[in-house]
């Protein structure tokens, strides 16, 4: 009886130890067995499931949705690790113009082992990319750089524009005017010529004055300051034409100086004549020829030849050319003779 009680105690001990390595040896068999099938499927789901996202991807980019593009891709990627699926991504964030996004997933797609076309082509758009990258931040830096030159600029107008009509109320006119000079001089703003203007006028340069009022109305068109500068320049002419002319802006007129005056000779009145019509000047009149002037040329011719016959006649006459005495007749054939060739002459 009490080797039976033994033979049973050991019997109830070795059921407890087989259950408890055997069990468990049994479903780990089991386990590893199925476990390559499981896998596989599992495989094949992630590959289907990332499949689809790369056709997703791929009519993303043909409507020109970049951005829903690259988020496919990487989806696709997360499924499956495939450097194409980051090579894509990076085109598409390229086409987007995320260039940075862009040079990191070509990286990612160089790291996880992109060989052949694939890599060569990465590398290129990589370093492309790279270089634009630099040539935006140097540029970024020279935009960055004239901004912060402008606004010291733009300052430092502004400190002597401040300074100037300071200066101008407080009495400075010649710190004023060199103030405001200044920052035309750093603005070239039209609008500080009339500043200018009143400065030279504050400091008694009228005629400085005059000029940058009118420097003002010609190169500022639209100046808030036109209807002032056309008033100040008025008033700066009549002030000046009124200096010129010997009479003081603010009181009587000046005397003349103690100069030796010469008497100013009077010039001659000239005589007064006749006003010709249009008509008389424009053709010369003819002169009518005397009334029978002819009729008195042949007269006189007449009477000539009968004057010289006349003192021929006297002269051959007996009793003068016989007579020794001189009487009267011995002189009418001379006074004869001269009156005829003189008639004889005017024909």
């Amino acid at each position: 009886m009490g080797r039976d009680r033994r033979s049973t105690g050991r019997s109830g001990l070795v059921r407890p130890l087989f259950a408890a390595w055997l069990l468990p040896a049994l479903v780990g068999l089991f386990a590893a067995l199925a476990a390559p099938r499981v896998a596989t499927a599992q495989s094949r789901d992630r590959v289907a499931q990332a499949r689809a996202h790369n056709d997703q991807a791929e009519a993303y980019m043909r409507a020109g949705r970049f951005d829903r593009a690259a988020e496919e891709y990487l989806a696709a990627f997360e499924r499956v690790s495939r450097p194409g699926f980051l090579f894509n991504a990076a085109l598409a964030f390229e086409k987007l113009g995320d260039k940075s996004r862009a040079v990191a997933l070509f990286e990612r797609a160089l790291a996880s082992g992109a060989t052949g076309n694939v890599a060569t082509e990465a590398r290129a758009r990589k370093a492309a990319l790279e270089s634009q990258l630099d040539n935006e931040a140097e540029a970024r830096r020279q935009r960055e750089a004239a901004a912060a030159a402008e606004a010291k600029r733009q300052a430092e107008i502004a400190a002597r524009l401040q300074d100037g009509k300071t200066k101008l109320s407080s009495g400075d006119a010649a710190g004023a005017l060199a103030a405001f000079r200044a920052a035309y001089d750093l603005a070239g703003d039209p609008e500080l010529l009339f500043d200018i203007a009143d400065a030279c006028q504050a400091a008694g340069e009228r005629k400085q004055a005059l000029a940058f009022y009118h420097r003002y109305r010609a190169e500022s068109k639209t100046g808030s300051h036109l209807g002032d500068a056309v008033e100040r320049i008025a008033v700066l002419e009549r002030e000046i034409a009124t200096t010129a002319g010997g009479v003081k802006a603010d009181g009587p007129p000046a005397p003349a100086p103690a100069t030796e005056s010469k008497p100013v000779p009077a010039r001659p009145r000239r005589a007064h004549r006749p006003t010709v019509p249009p008509a008389a000047l424009s053709k010369p009149r003819e002169q009518a020829p005397p009334p029978s002037s002819r009729g008195h040329r042949w007269a006189a011719l007449a009477l000539g030849v009968a004057m010289i016959a006349g003192g021929v006649a006297l002269d051959v006459i007996p009793g003068s050319a016989g007579n020794d005495k001189v009487d009267a007749l011995d002189f009418a054939p001379i006074g004869l003779y001269l009156a005829g060739g003189i008639a004889v002459l005017t024909f």
